[in-house]
């Protein structure tokens, strides 16, 4: 009975892993309209910091998501 149980339960998994990977390619994700992009930067200005936080181009500690969009992307969810 274990000689029966462990071909069936590994051919689940094999055949399993190769639908999730196929599904994996299927979905499509694009940024909506409201999305920001910019590059990555260090901004040391107190003043500066507090106008990015407040217009929702925070990234982590002083870096800042600006200008041309090779960096970072921002997306609002809705």
């Amino acid at each position: 009975m274990k000689k029966k149980i462990c071909p069936i339960f590994l051919m689940i998994l094999i055949v399993g892993g190769i639908v999730m990977s196929l599904l994996n390619f299927s979905t499509k994700a694009y940024a909506g309209p409201d999305a920001i992009y910019g590059t990555t930067t260090y901004i040391n200005s107190i003043l500066l910091e507090d106008w990015l936080k407040w217009a929702g181009r925070w990234l982590y500690d002083h870096y800042y998501c600006m200008n041309e969009h090779r960096n970072c992307c921002i997306v609002f969810a809705n």
